[in-house]
C-alpha cells in the first residue's frame, strides 16, 4: 500500500507539471521573445538580438546581435575583429544554452508524464488484483518495469543537466572575456 501512495503522489505532481507545460509541438524560436529576470537585470532574446537591461538604472541596456555588433544604451560600440569574434561566440553560446535549457525542460515534462503514467497504470492494475490469475507479485513486476524506464530517462535528464552546466561555465568565461576585452562593457558594473 505504501508503494501505491508514493505512485499516486508522483502522479499528482507529474500531472501538475504536464498541465503547466506548453502544448507539445509548440516552441519558442529566436524570432519570439524569451525573457528571464533576476534581481538586477532582465535578459531577453528578440529576433536574434540578445538584450540585457539593468533594472536599477534609468536606461542601461546592452544589445548583442547575431553578427557581433554591440550596442550600449542604443549606441553602436566600435570594436576590433577579435572582440567581434568573442561577441559572436558569446551570442551563439547564449542562444545555444537557451535552446538546450528549453529542450531539457520539455524532456523533464515528458519524464514527469511518464511518472504520471505509472500512477495511472497502478490504478488500472488494482482492478486486475481481483482476478485469480493476477496477484501482487504481477502488480509489482509491471510497476517496477515502468519505474526502471523512468529511472533511465531521469538519468538521461541528469546527464543533460550536466551538459547544460558545462555550457553555462563556457558562457561565464566568455562573459569575463568580453569585460576584459571591451572597455565599455567593463565600465558597466552590472554587466
Amino acid at each position: 500500500m505504501k508503494i501505491l501512495a508514493i505512485l499516486l503522489m508522483i502522479s499528482l505532481i507529474a500531472c501538475s507539471v504536464v498541465i503547466a507545460a506548453p502544448p507539445e509541438g509548440s516552441s519558442n524560436s529566436h524570432h519570439f521573445m524569451h525573457q528571464w529576470d533576476n534581481d538586477d537585470c532582465d535578459f531577453s532574446i528578440d529576433d536574434g538580438v540578445i538584450i540585457i537591461t539593468h533594472n536599477n538604472d534609468d536606461y542601461a541596456k546592452v544589445e548583442i546581435t547575431e553578427d557581433g555588433e554591440l550596442y550600449i544604451n542604443g549606441h553602436l560600440i566600435d570594436i576590433n575583429d577579435e572582440q567581434k569574434e568573442i561577441l559572436i561566440e558569446y551570442h551563439d553560446q547564449l542562444t545555444d544554452l537557451v535552446d538546450y535549457a528549453e529542450e531539457i525542460g520539455h524532456y523533464g515534462v515528458k519524464v514527469g508524464a511518464s511518472g504520471a503514467k505509472i500512477g495511472v497504470l497502478a490504478i488500472a492494475n488494482l482492478f486486475k488484483l481481483i482476478s485469480p490469475n493476477y496477484d501482487t507479485d504481477d502488480f509489482e513486476a509491471e510497476i517496477e518495469l515502468e519505474a526502471e524506464q523512468i529511472e533511465y530517462e531521469a538519468e538521461l535528464l541528469g546527464e543533460k543537466a550536466e551538459e547544460l552546466a558545462e555550457m553555462a561555465e563556457k558562457l561565464e568565461d566568455l562573459h569575463s572575456d568580453l569585460k576584459d576585452q571591451i572597455e565599455e562593457l567593463d565600465k558597466l558594473h552590472w554587466f
